[in-house]
């Protein structure tokens, strides 16, 4: 899609590889009922969709945030040119 619209790693001044891992880890921030990971959680631990709620977005929202603060750093640390 980058490609297409003539974005390069110049433009953005990171490497495409950031932007998708970023872009990425946004997804995992907030989950809800209509992601089937979430309902695979809740049936598989025997959880209500509360508790799952409490417990899965929390967990996901975490990894979420982990997962961009480590693009953060590897943009910073290894720009890939």
């Amino acid at each position: 899609m980058f490609a297409a619209m003539g974005i390069t790693s110049e433009m953005l001044g990171c490497h495409l590889v950031y932007l998708a891992t970023a872009i990425c880890s946004g997804s995992l921030v907030g989950d809800w009922m209509n992601d089937s990971g979430f309902w695979v959680v809740a049936r598989m631990s025997v959880l209500t969709e509360i508790e799952t709620l409490k417990s899965f977005t929390i967990i996901t929202a975490v990894v979420g945030m982990t997962s961009f603060a480590v693009t953060l750093v590897f943009a910073r640390l290894l720009p890939l040119t």
